[in-house]
């Protein structure tokens, strides 16, 4: 079996979606997994910036050698002029995609086009309805405004992690002005191109380590119809386990 063969076999089938996520304190980079062109970009950031981006790609590449069956190393990770990662071999319309926190990283595996996202609550104080006029809808800044203040960083954390997972699903990102992007603040209203699924808050197994209570939600191609999605945690700091 070739190794593109491998991968579409051991990906998620058209209809599913796999969503992995890792805390990020105990990753450490593998520098000799990394391709030049990473390398080079982590050794660009400030650290520990850098460090922390490559752990963070070095897991992404371990959960995916997995499913190829070859060394982390030789994951053959494409990014397009949009920052978009893919896999050469996998054939369309199997997708995937990453997103993180400063506390945990996320990958989300789908048999059609996938946006995944996660986010922490808005800190204390954050003046939500002016962050709200520079990245929300009309429609979404007067849902906002009408809720009452106390349910306003509940109603902004879900609305935001809905929306970048739209974002993230079409491609463009934050090339595309999310003010024009209307998902909803209280129900979920996403273009109509769309499904989006709530997951909830990743929650640790281990009830004595604290996290901040993070949300997770996806995007997918509705013309592929809802997918079944599963998601679950990968303890092991390397991602081979």
């Amino acid at each position: 079996m070739t190794r593109g063969q491998l991968a579409g076999s051991q990906w998620p089938q058209e209809g599913h979606t796999l969503i992995e996520w890792t805390p990020r304190a105990h990753l450490v980079p593998e520098p000799n997994w990394l391709s030049p062109a990473e390398a080079a970009r982590a050794a660009r950031l400030v650290p520990p910036l850098g460090e922390q981006w490559a752990a963070a790609r070095c897991w992404v590449r371990a959960r995916l050698a997995l499913r190829l069956g070859c060394a982390p190393a030789a994951v053959p990770l494409r990014t397009d002029g949009r920052g978009r990662l893919s896999v050469a071999g996998v054939a369309r319309p199997r997708d995937l995609n990453v997103s993180h926190t400063g506390h945990v990283l996320v990958l989300a595996l789908s048999g059609s086009r996938v946006g995944v996202d996660v986010e922490e609550p808005p800190p204390a104080g954050e003046d939500l309805l002016a962050l709200a006029e520079v990245v929300g809808t009309r429609r979404e800044v007067d849902q906002l405004r009408e809720l009452p203040m106390t349910e306003r960083a509940a109603a902004f954390q879900r609305w935001w992690v809905r929306k970048e997972a739209v974002l993230k699903a079409d491609g463009a990102g934050f090339l595309t002005d999310p003010r024009q992007v209307h998902v909803g603040i209280v129900h979920s209203q996403p273009p109509e191109v769309w499904a989006v699924l709530d997951h909830g808050a990743l929650r640790h197994p281990d009830e004595d380590r604290t996290t901040p209570h993070t949300l997770l939600a996806t995007a997918h191609d509705r013309r592929a119809g809802t997918p079944t999605t599963s998601v679950r945690m990968v303890s092991h700091p390397s991602g081979l386990r």
